[in-house]
C-alpha cells in the first residue's frame, strides 16, 4: 500500500477527479485526516466515460457569456461532472450570464450584462485566465483571490494575464495571490499579446 501525506491542498477537485476514478477502477482510497491510504493490490478493468475538458470549455462559455445572445452547450459536462473547474459557470451566472447544468450538459446564454464580483478561484484556478479575458467586459472590476498557484505553473499565469491586459490599455493591479481587472472603458488599440 501507500500512505500520502498532503499538507497544503491546492485545487482540491483534481484529487477528487482522481480517487473517483481510482473507485471506478476498484480501488477504494481512504483519507485519514491529511493522509490519503491507498491499499495494496490493483486495478480492475471497466468500461470508462471521459468528460470533455471542463477547464478549455471554459473559453467557449465565456465566450457566450460575453456576447449578448449567443449560447454554448457542451454534452458530457453536466451536473454529475466530476471536474470542479465547472464551477466557473458559477461565476459566471454571478456575473450575469443565463446558466443552465443539466444531468449531461451545460448551457451558458450572453445576457447584455456582465458584472464585476470578487471571487475566490483557489479550487478552480486553471480558469482564472479566462475570467480575466473577458473581466474588461464587465460593469465594475473583478477581483480574482487566493490564486497564488497560479504563479508557479508553466508560466507566472496571474503576471501574463496582468502584463496582456495592459498591453490592451486595460488598469490592472496583482498582488500575492489576486488580480483585479478595472473594465475597459474604450476599443483597445490593436498590441501583440506575448
Amino acid at each position: 500500500g501507500l500512505r500520502i501525506r498532503v499538507t497544503d491542498l491546492v485545487s482540491a477537485p483534481y484529487v477528487e477527479i482522481t480517487l473517483a476514478m481510482m473507485r471506478a477502477f476498484g480501488v477504494e482510497v481512504a483519507k485519514e485526516g491529511d493522509v490519503f491510504v491507498v491499499p495494496p493490490g490493483g486495478y480492475r478493468a471497466t468500461t470508462y466515460a471521459i468528460e470533455p475538458d471542463a477547464s478549455t470549455a471554459s473559453y467557449f462559455f465565456a465566450a457566450a457569456a460575453v456576447t449578448p445572445g449567443a449560447e454554448v452547450t457542451v454534452p458530457g459536462l453536466g451536473a454529475g461532472a466530476l471536474q470542479g473547474d465547472l464551477g466557473f459557470v458559477d461565476v459566471l451566472r454571478r456575473m450575469g450570464a443565463d446558466v443552465s447544468v443539466g444531468a449531461d450538459s451545460t448551457t451558458v446564454r450572453g445576457t447584455g450584462e456582465l458584472r464585476g464580483l470578487t471571487v475566490n478561484m483557489r479550487d478552480i484556478s486553471d480558469t482564472m485566465p479566462t475570467l480575466a479575458a473577458i473581466a474588461p467586459f464587465a460593469s465594475s472590476p473583478v477581483r480574482i483571490e487566493d490564486v497564488a498557484n497560479t504563479r508557479v505553473k508553466e508560466c507566472d499565469r496571474l503576471e501574463a494575464c496582468a502584463e496582456n491586459l495592459r498591453r490592451l490599455g486595460v488598469r490592472v493591479s496583482t498582488g500575492p495571490d489576486r488580480i483585479e481587472i478595472h473594465p475597459g472603458t474604450a476599443a483597445p488599440a490593436g498590441t501583440e499579446i506575448r
